[in-house]
């Protein structure tokens, strides 16, 4: 992985740097000859291998069935015709599974601009109906519970729980499809996020209103638009982005962990450069959710490399260190200090550590003290750590001294 933040296969950059080019191949931007093994990329592949993110629908398709022509926009137009939700339903998981299993489909999807701005309607339809009846619902529960019988309740609980489900596989399941035919597109890429409403659309299916396999077709779909340089700064600007991928943290899954943290670090790296710097500024609060959810991760013991990096990179920003403080992010980091023996996260954690220290905080500083008092946590990094870790500890402990 290069300054830039794109990942090659190792022997090809390798090459490109050993013929003197000092520049992303790619974005052309400036390049340390330095590599950075992007072990995310490495660990979600390896563990795709075995648990793969996307479970496909119960489909088994024969490998002698043949598509016929006009198959594609036949099941188009059912969508946005059908009068029931259940035709609906019946369509979308039929063009999510054949452009799942068919790189023909999804080669004919891409050849017209009409099939994006019908998938997109589609799903701002179906997230209508599901906002309107959960509205509904509320009101209904609020005005009416006292007149109804006890058996009138329950039918109407089952009643809306079946036509919820409803509403979220037909969401699902066309979001499922934005993930298929984009994967291999970055032209279908483009067109999607650039399509009106498209993106708060993928944004707000991560609510946790909606069930778990709605929520992680969502982060997918989003982690894989964001693959494109261009898409990044509108997802960016997208509501609440930030704070319902945080809130994907709470899932136990490993890989949806990981596609929703991958997402926030790709987004942010690119709004850490200069140029997307004038064009978009992270607001405080923003910093907060996402400094707020790195925190949990660290307390997990979650992909430790690559969250603690992060958080070092943000440490220097003066009101990301704040929240930090705020955070208590100095109990989580001292444990990972005495329990885990990379060299790397250590000289992370000091860097970190260094940080919130300058923010002269009363209570830190205090539970600096007893840390080293106690266990001599910092004097042992001092003993056998890396020369950067050694310069920050040092710091560390002169400020102790005050």
């Amino acid at each position: 992985m290069q300054r830039c933040i794109r990942t090659y296969d190792q022997p090809f950059i390798q090459d490109w740097i050993k013929d003197g080019n000092s520049f992303c191949p790619v974005s052309g931007q400036p390049s340390h000859a330095t590599l950075i093994p992007n072990y995310l990329l490495d660990d979600m592949i390896e563990s795709w291998n075995v648990n793969p993110l996307l479970e496909l629908p119960e489909y088994n398709p024969n490998p002698n069935d043949e598509v016929n022509e006009g198959d594609l926009q036949s099941i188009m137009k059912s969508i946005s015709s059908a009068d029931k939700l259940e035709d609906q339903k019946f369509n979308a998981l039929r063009l999510r599974q054949l452009t799942e299993t068919n790189p023909s489909i999804r080669a004919e999807f891409g050849e017209s601009g009409d099939n994006v701005a019908m998938l997109i309607d589609a799903i701002s339809r179906a997230d209508a109906l599901s906002k309107s009846q959960h509205i509904w619902y509320i009101d209904m529960i609020e005005k009416r519970y006292d007149d109804l019988a006890e058996n009138e309740i329950d039918d109407i609980d089952t009643s809306d729980k079946d036509l919820k489900r409803l509403h979220d596989d037909l969401r699902e399941n066309l979001i499922a499809t934005i993930t298929s035919v984009s994967i291999h597109s970055d032209n279908i890429k483009k067109s999607i996020a650039e399509t009106p409403d498209a993106v708060q659309l993928l944004v707000n299916a991560m609510h946790y209103r909606g069930r778990e396999e709605l929520r992680t077709t969502a982060v997918v779909a989003i982690r894989t638009l964001c693959s494109l340089d261009s898409n990044k700064i509108l997802f960016a600007k997208a509501e609440k982005i930030f704070k319902y991928l945080t809130r994907m943290f709470d899932f136990r899954d490993g890989l949806v962990l990981k596609a929703a943290f991958g997402t926030i670090l790709s987004l942010w790296s690119f709004l850490d450069d200069t140029e997307s710097n004038s064009v978009f500024t992270i607001e405080p609060s923003v910093k907060a959710h996402v400094i707020k959810g790195i925190i949990k991760l660290i307390e997990a013991r979650c992909f430790l490399d690559d969250v603690l990096e992060f958080l070092a990179r943000l440490s220097i920003h003066d009101d990301a260190t704040e929240k930090m403080v705020m955070y208590d992010a100095t109990t989580c980091l001292f444990y990972v200090l005495r329990k885990n023996p990379s060299l790397h996260t250590k000289e992370n954690c000091a860097v970190i550590l260094h940080a919130i220290c300058c923010k002269k905080d009363h209570r830190t500083l205090i539970e600096m003290r007893s840390e080293e008092k106690s266990r001599r946590t910092l004097s042992r990094l001092v003993e056998g750590g890396t020369p950067r870790a050694i310069i920050k500890v040092n710091g560390i402990l002169e400020r102790l001294k005050e």
